[in-house]
């Protein structure tokens, strides 16, 4: 897996737990599955990922496109 998709996966998680919300919350917040957001957390990338995803990240959270993929030393 790339470092931008490992970020990213690794950022969902990050988001979830300083909003304190469960997997099910910030699931139902991103309008996915839970078990879609749990594999995404592991680092489980489906073959397409919705563009809703994304904009929801920016228009709920207001998380830039550049912040949804950046690592640890960005």
């Amino acid at each position: 897996m790339s470092n931008d998709c490992e970020n990213f996966c690794r950022n969902l998680r990050r988001w979830r737990l300083e909003r304190g919300m469960s997997v099910t919350a910030f699931a139902r917040l991103l309008r996915i599955s839970p078990a879609s957001l749990r594999k995404l957390e592991s680092g489980i990338l489906p073959p397409k990922i919705s563009a809703q995803l994304f904009f929801v990240l920016y228009d709920e959270l207001g998380i830039s496109f550049r912040e949804m993929f950046a690592g640890p030393e960005d």
